[in-house]
């Protein structure tokens, strides 16, 4: 009875093992308190592509000397590129205004300020722009193409879940705010960013019945052996 026991204790702890997600990473990142380089106004977006599923659970604007939006507002959008550039789709949303540390304004990761999404979840082969507005003289923008750029981390994984940059990690542009940005550029911003991680894996129902049936069978052939001994 003991190995009876043993046997079906293991099946939660197993099947919660299996559906557990990984860590969320950031995806555009640049470590520490950083200053931006640029006062650009329009929209800045950076174009991947998921090669494997892909859970969106934030997205995050860069903060120039981590001291919160002191315009009017920052704006972050996460667009389904429907065309391969030409126009988007808004999935994700979130605009940020205020006060460091407030409710629309949380507390800083790297030189990022995030805010909560539902968790979305990204098929692979979907190509995606990550794109933000509302930069501007109170509120610099990074770019690697003039002087005194901060620097910046294009992450790629998070376990198994893996995203591709587009255009060698370079942006797309466009002088107007809140749009979806169109034209090409050979640099890359620090502007607009998102948590993922791999999606959740949870076993089908036929892997259960499996795992329950292997652990009643372990268990009868674990009491016939004590019975012959």
């Amino acid at each position: 009875m003991k190995h009876w026991k043993l046997s079906l204790a293991l099946i939660p702890s197993l099947l919660f093992t299996a559906g557990i997600a990984n860590a969320q990473v950031i995806a555009v990142d640049t470590p520490g308190t950083k200053v931006g380089n640029q006062t650009f106004g329009g929209s800045m977006g950076l174009d991947f592509t998921t090669t494997t599923a892909v859970q969106i659970s934030a997205l995050g604007y860069f903060d120039s000397g981590n001291d919160g939006v002191k315009g009017n507002s920052i704006t972050v959008t996460l667009y389904q590129d429907n065309t391969g550039g030409g126009s988007g789709t808004v999935i994700a949303s979130q605009t940020f205004t205020g006060t460091a540390g407030t409710s629309a304004n949380p507390t800083a990761v790297s030189a990022f300020r995030f805010l909560n999404i539902s968790p979305l979840n990204l098929a692979p082969g979907g190509n995606y722009r990550i794109v933000a507005s509302g930069f501007g003289a109170l509120d610099p923008n990074g770019n690697s193409g003039l002087a005194n750029f901060p620097g910046q981390i294009l992450i790629t994984t998070s376990g198994s879940a893996i995203i591709s940059w587009n255009n060698s990690g370079a942006g797309y542009f466009a002088l107007a705010p809140g749009v979806f940005p169109t034209t090409i550029d050979t640099h890359t911003y620090l502007a607009g960013s998102f948590k993922f991680s791999s999606v959740p894996v949870s076993p089908e129902p036929g892997a259960i019945a499996l795992l329950f049936g292997a652990s009643i069978s372990g268990s009868v052939f674990a009491r016939r052996l004590r019975r012959k001994k």
